[in-house]
């Protein structure tokens, strides 16, 4: 059963456009000569994408309103750095930012569940967030198979023990095993993203 949406987001939600992606290229452009209406039709039109994104990471235990907050702050980074003339669609470039807020949320939060590796009790863990946890990590292989070429040893190996591992590995950890700090590990992650996130605005078809 799905978790209802807040009633702020829901009328939002009612306001959110379908953009083309001529509209798309206009706004970006308003947007960029400082229209603040425009900001708010870009993050209007992605908001279903948000919502998406975020009742995926509920299986974390964290509240659905605080993720779709969490998942706009990194759709208006992306609509900040969003070049339509690569020819990729927002949605596409927009996914790692969004999924990375939303990553920082939950580390921050302290509510990391591993509800398909550790379930309650006397129960099974959802076939369907199994399967989107299968899903995103064969992309992030995928991509990381693209990006390896640009890539350090230590930003490859930061990345696998981050998102590719069936139980994921914290920055002190990943630290100790390369003699970094808990910061220099976050900078390289952060780094390492930025790589996948050009592979992926590339990669992947317009929608």
């Amino acid at each position: 059963m799905r978790t209802p949406l807040p009633a702020n987001i829901s009328k939002a939600l009612k306001r959110a456009p379908r953009l083309s992606a001529t509209e798309e290229r206009d706004l970006i452009f308003k947007f960029h000569c400082g229209d603040r209406w425009a900001r708010e039709r870009l993050i209007l039109s992605q908001l279903r994408f948000v919502i998406s994104i975020a009742r995926r990471y509920r299986r974390h235990g964290c509240p659905l309103s605080d993720l779709i907050q969490e998942g706009t702050v990194g759709l208006l980074e992306a609509v900040k750095r969003f070049n339509p003339d690569r020819g990729t669609r927002l949605s596409t470039f927009a996914m790692w930012w969004i999924r990375a807020a939303m990553q920082e949320y939950v580390l921050r939060s302290g509510s990391v569940v591993r509800m398909a590796t550790t379930p309650k009790a006397g129960t099974a863990p959802d076939p369907e967030m199994v399967l989107a946890t299968k899903q995103e990590r064969l992309t992030l292989v995928r991509l990381l198979r693209a990006a390896i070429p640009g890539m350090t040893r230590r930003e490859r190996h930061i990345l696998r023990r981050r998102f590719l591992g069936e139980k994921r590995a914290s920055r002190n950890k990943i630290g100790k095993e390369l003699g970094l700090s808990k910061e220099r590990v976050r900078q390289l992650e952060m780094r390492a993203l930025d790589k996948l996130r050009t592979i992926a605005s590339v990669a992947q078809p317009a929608e």
